[in-house]
């Protein structure tokens, strides 16, 4: 009798679905690996998660003590990397090794503000932030550059925005924002760089840049120069308005996807979208939206895209021209891609037509989502070869139907 009433105790105290797994008097386990408790003491790892009675891996960000997984996703129970800022106590996240950077490693800059670039004491000038020597500047908000001197970058340097962060430059003497040089490498996500009377960024001396989700908006120059430099890596970006052309790369690699060159260059202007001068035997120009750029009359063919007599791998992109025009320098070599006028280059794939079918193409609205983005009846969805990019600008996933849409933009259904 004994013995039996100590064995129906043990059963209830088990609450699993295999009793056989409950050992005398350790833990119970499930028979899908979990385990079973009262209390945090009852886990081999992680926590105890009431009034259920499982073992899980967080609560919250508190019980996740590794650097690359600070983040408790509370609908898993699991211990994650961060993919935002706002996921980190520091507002920085590190997105490539999903490590949150610790507040003092990041220099902080508010518009208005006179501190020291802490957390607590912000300061108001992005020159400032980067003497600080700190691997990260945060931006918050709109923060105004009004030197006369440009930014030189001549360390790595991660510049990180909040959403919606702009930095506009209020000067008139023709020097570019950032100009990266030496073995530097600029780092920039989520940041508005707009109407300087220069370039957005000049990219030197074999340095590097990587943007990610960057507007380089109406400059009087270029949105983008890169000359005998090492690499440039443009994701998810807008370059558009930039009086003197989009982007002018020479003799640099380069890795540009799902970004859009809209509406650069004007009459009196050689670039349009952009112009690529020997191009590094690694570059990618895959799933671009360039559209609405213009060049001097002379140089109209070449006012999308100019590859100055050397071609580079140009997949599933869309080049559409003023009037219906055909904006491509002949020796550019696409293919998988759609272009507006009569003619279709050479290329496996390519696709003609008069009429994209393009949302919102207003100037002024280059933040919104649904500028340059295709309507649902456009000609280029369903169009793209496969492809090892998964997303567009939005981050949303490619394919959403058979096959993957050509340009930024992927249709969502």
């Amino acid at each position: 009798m004994t013995r039996r009433a100590l064995f129906v105790v043990l059963l209830s105290a088990c609450k699993i679905r295999n009793e056989q797994s409950c050992e005398i008097p350790g833990v119970c386990v499930d028979t899908d690996g979990g385990q079973t408790c009262t209390g945090d003491p009852d886990c081999d790892a992680g926590v105890c998660k009431l009034p259920e009675g499982r073992c899980v891996g967080c609560l919250d960000a508190a019980d996740c003590t590794s650097a690359n997984t600070p983040v408790c996703n509370t609908a898993t129970n699991s211990c994650e990397g961060c993919t935002v800022s706002a996921d980190c106590a520091s507002q920085a996240c590190n997105v490539a090794t999903g490590a949150c950077f610790a507040a003092d490693q990041v220099a902080y800059v508010e518009a208005g503000a006179s501190g020291t670039c802490d957390a607590l004491s912000p300061c108001g000038s992005v020159q400032q932030a980067f003497d600080t020597d700190r691997l990260v500047i945060k931006l918050q908000g709109t923060t105004e550059i009004v030197s006369s001197a440009k930014i030189v970058i001549d360390r790595d340097v991660l510049v990180l925005g909040d959403p919606g962060a702009t930095l506009p430059v209020l000067r008139s003497t023709g020097t570019s924002t950032f100009e990266v040089t030496g073995d530097a490498t600029l780092t920039i996500k989520d940041v508005e760089l707009s109407g300087n009377t220069g370039d957005g960024i000049k990219i030197i001396d074999n340095a590097s840049a990587t943007l990610d989700h960057v507007f380089l908006l109406n400059h009087t120059k270029l949105g983008i120069s890169a000359t005998s430099s090492n690499k440039l890596v443009m994701r998810g970006c807008v370059v558009a308005g930039n009086d003197d052309g989009g982007i002018a790369l020479s003799d640099i690699t380069f890795e540009i996807t799902n970004t859009m060159l809209i509406a650069n260059g004007a009459s009196d202007s050689t670039i349009g979208g952009m112009r690529s001068v020997s191009p590094g035997p690694d570059s990618i120009f895959e799933f671009n939206t360039i559209a609405d750029n213009t060049t001097m009359a002379s140089q109209l063919p070449k006012a999308g895209a100019d590859c100055s007599g050397t071609a580079f791998p140009a997949h599933n992109n869309i080049v559409a021209g003023i009037a219906g025009s055909l904006a491509l320098e002949p020796s550019c070599q696409f293919d998988h891609s759609l272009f507006t006028g009569a003619a279709t280059p050479l290329g496996t794939g390519n696709k003609a037509t008069t009429d994209v079918r393009f949302d919102d193409i207003a100037s002024g609205h280059e933040r919104e989502t649904d500028f340059y983005r295709l309507k649902s009846d456009s000609p280029a969805i369903d169009q793209a070869a496969a492809s090892t990019i998964t997303v567009d600008i939005d981050g949303q996933l490619r394919p959403q139907g058979a096959e993957p849409d050509m340009g930024a933009d992927e249709v969502m259904p």
